[in-house]
Formats: structure tokens, sequence, C-alpha cells
């Protein structure tokens, strides 16, 4: 009789890992897949918004739309990479 609840403990504990490493590697997998998605979102909005004249209006849609998609942080990130492109490449064709 211990055999046998021995051998079921073992076997749960080996459900149990093999749960643990599937739900890992699908969290990872998971992750991956957002950040690809995020990195294609943002180079879709720079090809947007980056032949569009530059004035405060613009500027402001462009900075509400990456805040509420990207939130604060990676928001203010792209949105200032953004200005420093668009500012570059003024500088180029002045």
């Amino acid at each position: 009789m211990s055999d046998t609840r021995l051998n079921t403990s073992n076997y749960q504990e080996i459900d149990a890992l093999q749960l643990q490493q599937t739900l890992e590697k699908f969290e990872v997998n998971l992750r991956q897949e957002a950040q690809k998605r995020q990195e294609q979102e943002i180079e879709h909005l720079y090809e947007q918004y980056v032949n569009l004249e530059v004035n405060p209006k613009m500027l402001e849609e462009f900075c509400r739309l990456l805040l509420s998609l990207f939130g604060k942080t990676l928001g203010e990130k792209v949105y200032f990479g953004f200005v420093h492109a668009k500012q570059v490449n003024y500088s180029i064709l002045a």
C-alpha cells in the first residue's frame, strides 16, 4: 500500500514539475511575442507620423497616442526618439 502511495506521490511531483516548466516556457514565449508586436507597432507609428508636418497639434496627438498605447516610460522614450529623429532629419535637409 505504501508503495502505491509513493508511486502516486512521485507521479504528482513529476506532473507538477512538468506543468511548471510548461508554464514558464509559455510565459517566455508570450513575453517575446508581446515585445515583437510592440516593436512592430512602434515602427508602424513612426512610418505613419514621419512624413507629417511637425506642429504642436501633431506632437500632442502623437504623444497622447504613445502614452495610451505604451505607458509613460516607453511612450516617452519613443516620443523623444521620434523628436530626435525629426531634428536630425531636419538638420540634414537644411
